[in-house]
């Protein structure tokens, strides 16, 4: 991507998001942003902590999926 397209943006979504951001950061010149995927886990358990169905939990988010079936 250095040499390639150096003006591009490289969307990382993948585990782990945020070391493998940092990495890209460290080394290498490539502009980049970590998009985390685990909104959809993490609102489940914590609407289970509160003993509450998930679809009532409210919260805002902003990436690029949705919850299944929404």
């Amino acid at each position: 991507m250095e040499k390639i397209c150096p003006d591009a943006w490289l969307m990382n979504y993948t585990n782990p998001m945020a070391i493998i951001s940092w990495a890209i950061d460290d080394y290498t010149k490539v502009k980049n942003v970590g998009l985390c995927h685990s909104v959809q886990g993490t609102s489940a358990e914590l609407a289970s902590y509160m003993g509450i169905p998930k679809n009532e939990l409210s919260y805002w988010w902003q990436g690029l999926t949705t919850w299944p079936g929404s």
